[in-house]
């Protein structure tokens, strides 16, 4: 059931986009955010795709992904509410008849492209070349905000099939459709892939229909060549809570070196992979068994398809777990998907980091972190595969962990020192991760804790840089917390291109130096303890703090401190 939060939100979404199209009209902002939530990922994508503002001949939007060799036609609809307007079937069938245009003869398109604005036309040519000569797959997506009626949504489907003849799809977002992906969008999961034919190896296979879930479950197999060809971009893996950990990981190169050396035995050594969709429903293409499952997302099993990917074999084969899961208003049950995550995962181990992947407030720094020109990575994958994905695209790349040990070491002395780097991904994540922090705040505690970190070191005090970076932090905040100013700054002065302020070091220099009394006190009591030991444990940043707290000279290299850090 949707509500009117649910409008509100949406709204506010389309309002976002509207900035990107000043020009354009609320109903072109509804089809590019489509686009945008539905296929492309990308905000300036996603507007480029759209056809025009009239003469568009019931198409609002075409998006050609030459990565996955796809084109994705859009109609969108947007009514005042959700599910409030009913949809003619008229609207829906004049719709369908673009997929008869893009598939037919060339005769009949030209006439077709001809009568449609010029944006539209050189988008829609560009389609059916890419579609007759370079096979790429057609996918029509009608999208309101109203309702159809399943009648017309029954009648507007068969009569698509009876057209395309299998070598199209058509998917109506209507509603609560938009709702759950406007939801998707949100948490980090779509773009999805919106459809996949799986080619099955055999046409044995086991159905259950889990009456107690309302969901079903279809166990197959598939080459691992047909797997491979599942992985064309990382939207197959947008609800996994990892990325790749790469080729060099031991697990990794033991699924390679199966493949290469003794495939027969491949399907008796792996785990398989676990795929959860929307829909899925058997059927045949050119005498051959397939399984067609919509928003397909693959959540246990990247290691083996990114492995499977390196060596592609028709000799080996997979076995492929499909589980249909229902959608509710809320979308879909994201707890009973970490639990399907967590019990299928045997290969590669689970951390608690890991499980918090797509968390809400990942997600928000995930897309917050854009408007810096930051690559907020909220998954762990390896350092190649990292490199691969974002190398040169962004300004600067940060991972959770990094960001997780700023705010952990500015919110609790001496914190991700004293429990390590996974605990705070547990007990301590509601403290390290408050929901109501900005994202401001975030990224000026990163940039503060990476600076005295570096400062600290160079002094020749590693051992000391949580206490001086909490006790800096409690002195300067007020002016640089979520400043842009200091963001700005400490871009540079990480960079190389600015000079650290004489103010800023010299309060770092006599931090330090009580450090360096609090250490000393410590090894007279324990003569055989080392400094790093000593800061391991609460006691030294409490006996610290009441040192440094009330020195009113420090106070006051403080406040000059912060100051040149904003100027």
């Amino acid at each position: 059931m949707t509500t009117d939060k649910d409008w509100r939100d949406l709204s506010a979404q389309l309002s976002e986009v509207g900035r990107a199209l000043p020009q354009r009209k609320k109903h072109d902002h509804f089809a590019a955010w489509a686009v945008e939530a539905f296929v492309a990922g990308d905000r300036d994508a996603a507007v480029k795709s759209l056809t025009g503002p009239v003469g568009e001949r019931a198409v609002d939007a075409v998006y050609i992904d030459t990565s996955a060799r796809t084109v994705t036609v859009f109609q969108a609809k947007l009514h005042t509410g959700i599910g409030r307007h009913i949809e003619a079937r008229e609207t829906l069938l004049e719709f369908i008849l673009v997929n008869k245009k893009l598939l037919g003869r060339a005769e009949d398109f030209d006439r077709f492209a001809a009568s449609v604005e010029p944006i539209c036309e050189r988008l829609l040519r560009d389609a059916f070349a890419r579609i007759h000569d370079e096979g790429y797959q057609l996918t029509l997506v009608y999208v309101t905000t109203g309702s159809v009626s399943a009648p017309i949504e029954r009648e507007v489907q068969d009569e698509f099939v009876l057209d395309s003849g299998g070598r199209s799809d058509l998917v109506i977002l209507q509603a609560g459709s938009v709702v759950a992906l406007m939801k998707d969008h949100l948490e980090g999961a779509a773009p999805a892939v919106p459809t996949l034919r799986l080619e099955l190896s055999s046409p044995s296979q086991v159905y259950v229909n889990i009456e107690e879930r309302a969901a079903e479950l279809y166990v197959v197999l598939m080459t691992a060549e047909s797997v491979a060809s599942l992985y064309t971009d990382e939207r197959i893996f947008l609800r996994n809570i990892r990325g790749f950990l790469g080729a060099d990981k031991s697990i990794n190169q033991e699924v390679i070196a199966t493949l290469r050396t003794s495939p027969a035995d491949f399907l008796m050594l792996n785990n398989g992979v676990t795929l959860i969709c929307d829909e899925a429903r058997p059927d045949k293409l050119n005498g051959r068994d397939i399984l067609i499952v919509r928003n397909p997302q693959i959540v246990n099993g990247q290691q083996t398809t990114r492995s499977i990917k390196e060596a592609p074999t028709s000799a080996a084969h997979v076995l492929v777990r499909v589980i249909r899961l229902p959608r509710t208003a809320e979308g879909v049950d994201a707890d009973l998907v970490q639990r399907i995550v967590t019990g299928t995962n045997k290969q590669n181990p689970i951390t608690p980091s890991d499980l918090r992947a797509n968390d809400p407030v990942q997600v928000k720094l995930e897309y917050a972190m854009r408007s810096y020109q930051y690559k907020y990575d909220r998954k762990r994958r390896g350092k190649r595969e990292a490199t691969r994905l974002y190398g040169g695209l962004f300004k600067f790349y940060i991972t959770k962990f990094d960001i997780a040990h700023a705010s952990a070491a500015l919110t609790e002395p001496g914190l991700p020192h004293r429990i390590g780097k996974e605990p705070l991904w547990q007990h301590y994540y509601e403290t390290v991760f408050p929901s109501t922090r900005s994202v401001a705040t975030y990224v000026s505690m990163h940039w503060f804790w990476k600076l005295v970190a570096r400062e600290t070191d160079q002094l020749g005090a590693s051992d000391l840089k949580w206490a001086v970076a909490f006790a800096a932090w409690e002195f300067v905040s007020a002016s640089v917390e979520g400043s842009q100013a200091f963001i700005s700054r400490a871009e540079r002065m990480i960079g190389g291109k600015e000079a650290v302020p004489a103010a800023l070091s010299e309060l770092l220099q006599t931090l330090v130096a009580a450090g360096n009394g609090v250490t000393a006190s410590h090894l007279v009591r324990d003569p055989e303890a080392t400094a790093y030991k000593i800061w391991k444990t609460k006691d030294p940043y409490t006996a610290f703090l009441k040192v440094v707290r009330p020195d009113k000279r420090l106070r006051a290299v403080a406040a000059a401190a912060a100051l040149s850090l904003v100027e």
